[in-house]
């Protein structure tokens, strides 16, 4: 047996070859080995495949699995990373902190709201009936203008 190299890779794969499906950190060893069972065994095997349905019948993997192969092997971004923009959560914070706020001509308010009403999001006031809700608003639109 021929142990794998330190990065994960066997030797093919580092040396530009061909790239076994068990040297990808996103496909589990259960799905690994189905698809090995299968006969797929490499990404070009699966590649060779015309699309995600036709891995999942010939491979006996669901449709779901079929597709986390195909993302995984194209490096193709997840559900989750798509909805980020393919941004990290620390990309994400960074962002949040640097926006500034609309002032609401008001310090107390503006401390409350962490530095004005933030722009790019969705502020409610609410409050009882007579409080000042709408005149706070015609201010803020004024003050923008």
């Amino acid at each position: 047996s021929n142990p794998q190299p330190a990065t994960g890779m066997d030797e093919a794969a580092a040396s530009g070859g061909v790239r076994e499906l068990h040297t990808y950190a996103g496909l589990t060893p259960q799905l690994v080995g189905k698809l090995g069972r299968a006969g797929f065994t490499t990404k070009d095997d699966v590649l060779r495949m015309q699309g995600i349905t036709a891995l999942a019948q010939e491979a006996g993997v669901t449709f779901e699995e079929a597709r986390l192969v195909f993302q995984v092997v194209r490096g193709a971004p997840n559900r989750f990373q798509e909805a980020l923009g393919g941004r990290t959560a620390l990309e994400l914070l960074s962002q949040e902190a640097a926006r500034v706020g609309i002032s609401t001509m008001s310090p107390a308010i503006d401390q409350m709201l962490h530095g004005g009403i933030p722009l790019g999001k969705l502020t409610e006031f609410c409050g009882v009936p007579g409080i000042g809700k709408t005149q706070f608003g015609c201010v803020l639109d004024l003050s923008g203008s």
